[in-house]
């Protein structure tokens, strides 16, 4: 996931494909079953993705629409193993960093408050 947004730069640019990305969080959930390891690497999507979209201005909904969702599913998880109080921290810092293109940083802050308190506080 960090070398599809981060690290693995072709000329300049990393080559961000959401694809390769979900992919790799798909091929993990099949090597494990701990809740833990696969929250990380679902948040570690979000993160990486958030990071690309405010480093390079993506102006395409699905980049902002795939986090989203991955951030969504990360925390429905933790609330079933009730492990929420385990990323709290992490989901916290998430929407604080999240850019306000496509209504992201709302669409963040509004599933955080599913899950949590108001996130104003």
């Amino acid at each position: 996931i960090q070398k599809e947004f981060v690290d693995g730069k072709t000329r300049g640019f990393p080559k961000g494909r959401i694809s390769v990305a979900k992919k790799a969080v798909q091929d993990f959930k099949k090597l494990t079953e701990d809740p833990l390891l696969l929250v990380d690497l679902m948040l570690t999507f979000v993160e990486c993705i958030s990071d690309f979209n405010s480093d390079f201005g993506v102006d395409e909904e699905k980049f902002y629409n795939a986090p989203e969702d991955m951030f969504r599913k990360a925390l429905a998880l933790l609330k079933t193993k009730k492990l929420l109080p385990n990323f709290q921290e992490r989901a916290y810092e998430i929407v604080e960093n999240a850019c306000d293109a496509w209504g992201h940083l709302d669409s963040l802050k509004s599933c955080y408050e599913d899950f949590y308190e108001d996130f104003d506080q």
